[in-house]
């Protein structure tokens, strides 16, 4: 049983016999034992203005901090949250939203306000079900949450609240918190944003995820590879291959090209799962005639494999993965040195 999870047992007397009724237990998550290192990977389909866009995000545990904060790498940047997951401004921290209260039961809610001024958040969350489901990265006992959030502006009255406010974001919000990966498996959230200048829009985003890597004994991994890159064209460059040596330490995989901040480098990086699955994702700087200089995204995942037939969990001979470095698509190919 994971440790982050208790059940309560609840004992209920017969009135009639005064005998013990057969227990009943409640689920209960408790705050996640976090470690550095941890992250998590998700695909996400935005749809706004009529339009659908997929994109990936990631969570990685970066540092600790004092008072129970840590910091956490994404895609571009990174954020400062407590270690119950809920984000931190910097400069105000007493602005930002309640995600989590553990302990996690159905039926426990909680509620959060900023305090009223110019700016002024608030919202409500509810545990409303404890339930399996099913996305890529497999299938997980989760709690499911619901909730509303607001964030509005307004004219600044002194630190005074007022109720007519020039613009409103408000999100509804559902997610499955699921203790076996400390973290969510899915997020839908919609959101609705009204202001004197912009008018009404409308968005709705769906994130599942595909790839969680807990810090573990993954030193097997550690040694000598040779990575096979193969490249689309893409503008006025041909397709092209290429191999690489790269010398995996502590379970991680780095694959760096060109020099830092200059067209044509690129560094991507990410730890095998102890299944075999393997995401690497970083950043790039384009040299590309029409993009040269611009800072691009770099994605890429897949697992383990043999003679193009998945691993089991005790081999570790290559990696197959696919995915993009900006908008030109990859596909890669990792090999024990030697193999």
């Amino acid at each position: 049983m994971n440790r982050s999870v208790r059940w309560i047992p609840y004992v209920f007397l017969s009135a009639l016999c005064a005998a013990a009724a057969p227990s009943l237990a409640q689920p209960v998550a408790e705050k996640p034992d976090l470690k550095v290192g941890d992250q998590w990977f998700f695909k996400e389909t935005v749809i706004e203005g009529g339009k659908e866009v997929n994109r990936p995000w990631m969570r990685r545990i970066e540092e600790f901090l004092p008072d129970e904060k840590m910091r956490v790498r994404r895609l571009a940047g990174i954020d400062t949250y407590d270690t119950s997951w809920n984000p931190i401004h910097p400069d105000r921290p007493e602005f930002w939203p309640l995600d989590f209260q553990f302990p996690l039961r159905v039926g426990a809610e909680w509620s959060f306000s900023s305090p009223p001024g110019k700016y002024w958040q608030h919202g409500h969350h509810k545990v409303v079900a404890y339930e399996s489901i099913t996305v890529p990265a497999g299938t997980f006992d989760c709690f499911r949450l619901e909730g509303v959030s607001s964030w509005n502006s307004g004219t600044d009255t002194g630190g005074v609240y007022r109720p007519e406010f020039k613009y409103n974001e408000s999100w509804h919000i559902t997610k499955w918190y699921c203790p076996a990966v400390k973290y969510v498996v899915k997020l839908q959230t919609e959101r609705t944003a009204t202001g004197v200048a912009t008018g009404a829009t409308w968005r709705r985003s769906d994130s599942e995820l595909i790839h969680f890597a807990p810090v573990v004994d993954v030193s097997r991994y550690d040694g000598e590879w040779i990575a096979t890159r193969a490249c689309d064209a893409f503008q006025e460059r041909p397709f092209f291959t290429d191999k690489k040596s790269l010398t995996v330490q502590g379970g991680e995989f780095v694959i760096v090209d060109g020099a830092p901040g200059q067209p044509g480098y690129s560094r991507i990086s990410g730890r095998a799962s102890e299944n075999g699955t393997l995401v690497l994702e970083g950043t790039g700087v384009s040299n590309a005639a029409a993009s040269r200089g611009n800072e691009y995204q770099a994605y890429l995942e897949g697992r383990a494999v043999i003679a193009g037939f998945a691993l089991s969990d005790a081999d570790d001979e290559g990696f197959a993965l696919s995915g993009k470095y900006g908008a030109r698509k990859y596909t890669l190919r990792i090999r024990r040195a030697g193999g």
